[in-house]
């Protein structure tokens, strides 16, 4: 029991910082709408600092091992964003632009949001492959023989 309230204080803490590194992105966000300065239309900046969020958070989650996740939905999740990102550079490759005005367009929001989407698959696969590797069997080389 006491493993399973560590791994919920853990989250906890996660979640705090996903919600202060949200906020302060937002208001960063906000701060250079006011001076006239816009990166992306609101709909896509808040869907990348959402999206960015999203994936420090799960990142730091994956590392300290209390990511739960179902494979199954985690590899639809990656097809998805396979997908998408493949239409997105089909959009670029047929003229779409990634800035217009010195802003993100849609395509290009949707390029960011995609990479992140795919980063946070990554993660996942990485720390996959990672404990698979350390549960192998290591064979003890005596290199004096």
């Amino acid at each position: 029991m006491n493993k399973k309230n560590n791994k919920q204080n853990i989250k906890n803490n996660i979640y705090g910082h996903m919600f202060v590194v949200f906020v302060v992105l937002l208001y960063l966000n906000a701060c250079l709408m006011r001076s006239g300065i816009i990166w992306a239309d609101i709909y896509d900046s808040t869907l990348i600092i959402l999206f960015f969020t999203l994936a420090l958070g799960t990142l730091e989650m994956i590392f300290n091992d209390v990511y739960v996740y179902d494979l199954k939905i985690q590899i639809l999740i990656g097809i998805l964003g396979l997908i998408g990102m493949i239409l997105t550079i089909i959009d670029i490759i047929n003229g779409e632009k990634i800035f217009l005005n010195e802003s993100l367009t849609r395509t290009g929001g949707g390029l960011i949001t995609m990479i992140l989407l795919l980063f946070i698959q990554l993660e996942l696969i990485i720390k996959i492959l990672f404990d698979k590797f350390k549960k192998m069997p290591h064979e003890n080389v005596d290199i004096n023989n």
